[in-house]
């Protein structure tokens, strides 16, 4: 009986270690008025963990307490990152980040004819 109860409050204990903290926040898209940019993917470097905004343009993404980087990136547009974000035992709310079309420049595309 005293092993049960021993390695039910081993459980107990280690359980409250292993939380993990929400990161929320909204991408939005620069280029149309700061609409929702919906499918832009979320990346948090240090574990690879991958995540996609929703329909509203907002994210939800569970870690463990630690120091961390978020990119976050869409195809044709410029990325961007945020680092050392220190996650503890709260959940937090990011600003809203906003992402840019990437600049295209078309350099010696014509060729002359000699």
């Amino acid at each position: 009986m005293k092993n049960l109860v021993f390695i039910f409050g081993l459980l107990v204990y280690s359980l409250g270690f292993s939380q993990e903290t929400n990161i929320t926040g909204s991408v939005l898209d620069g280029e149309f008025n700061n609409e929702p940019l919906v499918f832009a993917n979320i990346t948090i470097k240090e574990t690879g963990k991958i995540i996609k905004t929703n329909l509203d343009g907002t994210y939800s993404i569970q870690v463990s307490p630690g120091i961390y980087t978020l990119v976050f990136d869409f195809i044709g547009y410029q990325t961007q990152e945020i680092n050392k974000i220190e996650i503890k035992n709260k959940s937090i709310i990011l600003d809203n980040k906003i992402l840019y079309a990437k600049k295209i420049t078309f350099e010696n595309s014509i060729a002359s004819k000699g």
